[in-house]
């Protein structure tokens, strides 16, 4: 597929981590009857995504297992770029539950429309859409070689990714690593939710 706009979007739900400060895998923390790793693939299917995939390490809920262990959520943005080679990949963690399929939607156009890969905005690199060239595969190994600061940030940078042009909600870019950052998500999706 040598037509970026026909290229096939694979949707990715980063959910590796060891929830170390929630005290509990976060992918399987639930809202409603859902697990959230199940909200985070729903959303990514809702949007314009062609296929979605959990990559997680070594769970058993994982889709992918890592090329490199340990290596965090850069870890597997490389591993889901190794198995979806010719994909636009579109990235979001497992602890922001309040990001909507419109907006995931609208940074995917917005990246094939500009043909580059880009993230959420300046200050926020998660959703990340990358559009999966041999010289971004390359960067990205050599940071995770090195071994030092396995930052997604520090790639992006490296990789002069530009950030999206989107008027994002900030409640959207939430994090949940904490219990209290969880139960301040819960409340806002039932404000939401009705």
């Amino acid at each position: 597929m040598s037509n970026d706009k026909e290229r096939k979007v694979v949707g990715v739900v980063l959910a590796g981590g060891l929830s170390k400060r929630m005290g509990e895998d976060k992918a399987l923390l639930a809202y409603g009857a859902q697990p959230l790793v199940e909200r985070q693939a729903t959303i990514l299917r809702q949007s314009i995504c062609d296929e979605v995939i959990i990559c997680a390490g070594e769970k058993e809920y994982s889709d992918i297992r890592d090329i490199y262990s340990n290596r965090g959520p850069l870890g597997g943005i490389y591993s889901a770029m190794i198995y979806f080679p010719q994909s636009i990949l579109v990235f979001i963690p497992i602890d922001m539950p309040l990001i909507t399929s419109l907006t995931i939607t609208s940074l995917i156009r917005e990246v094939k429309k500009k043909n580059e890969s880009k993230k959420i905005s300046k200050s926020n690199v998660f959703p990340l859409v990358l559009m999966n060239s041999k010289r971004e595969k390359e960067i990205i190994n050599h940071v995770l070689k090195e071994n030092r600061e396995l930052s997604v940030n520090r790639a992006c940078d490296k990789l002069a990714v530009s950030s999206g042009e989107l008027c994002v909600n900030h409640d959207e870019l939430h994090n949940c690593n904490t219990p209290e950052e969880w139960h301040y998500a819960k409340h806002l999706l039932e404000s939401i939710n009705g």
